[in-house]
């Protein structure tokens, strides 16, 4: 042996070992147990990185599966929803004209003013005035000023009346359940009387009721 070849000494050093598992090699038993473990590790080995492909797109398909039911039902919830809508709307469809009527299209400030004077002349109440405010009529689409005054949806109502408080509350109730949106913005009592009512009662004594209304339109 070369003194200067390491190997050499290394391969002495670890001979025995070899020569040691020479005999355990040469048994049958102990050849087809180790073919049968070596080929099993091989098997598992390659096998990992067949099926591996294979396990990753069944989770990628899970979870697109999860997240599709997760919509499937925020849609099932939103199609009750929808259901739901549907029905209430067809429980009011044949009130939606109220609406139309509460808020018209147009200002129609002559319709409201004869509403206005029939409901107080059904109360047998004296109307001393009745003025309406600024309502647009027409619009002209080349003045700009013109055309934003126009995108106003409310014009005012004033009017005076004279009767007892009976009367004028009903008249009071009256602007409440009309089918004309209507809203009180002032209002102010005053009573009429001369030196030959002091002893009238307080219920018959005339009384002037200044009004002022606001009406709307879409």
């Amino acid at each position: 042996m070369n003194p200067y070849n390491p190997d050499g000494i290394k391969l002495k050093k670890f001979r025995r070992y070899y020569t040691a598992l020479d005999p355990m090699w040469q048994k049958p038993k102990n050849r087809i147990y180790t073919t049968i473990i070596f080929s099993f590790l091989a098997i598992s080995l390659f096998g990992w990185f067949a099926i591996r492909p294979t396990i990753q797109t069944i989770l990628l398909l899970q979870r697109e599966i999860q997240d599709k039911q997760h919509v499937n039902i925020q849609m099932e919830e939103k199609i009750a929803d929808l259901i739901e809508a549907r029905t209430q709307l067809d429980l009011i469809v044949n009130k939606l004209y109220l609406i139309s009527d509460a808020i018209p299209q147009t200002t129609q400030p002559i319709d409201l003013s004869l509403q206005l004077r029939n409901m107080i002349s059904s109360n047998q109440t004296d109307m001393q005035t009745l003025s309406i405010g600024k309502v647009p009529i027409a619009e002209n689409d080349g003045n700009t000023k013109l055309e934003n005054a126009l995108k106003s949806t409310e014009f005012t109502i004033n009017t005076s009346l004279i009767n007892g408080y009976p009367q004028l509350e009903n008249i009071l109730i009256g602007l409440n359940n009309m089918r004309r949106l209507v809203t009180v913005r002032s209002m102010n009592f005053s009573q009429e009387t001369d030196s030959g009512s002091n002893s009238e009662s307080s219920m018959t004594v005339p009384v002037k009721l200044s009004l002022q209304l606001e009406a709307y339109n879409k």
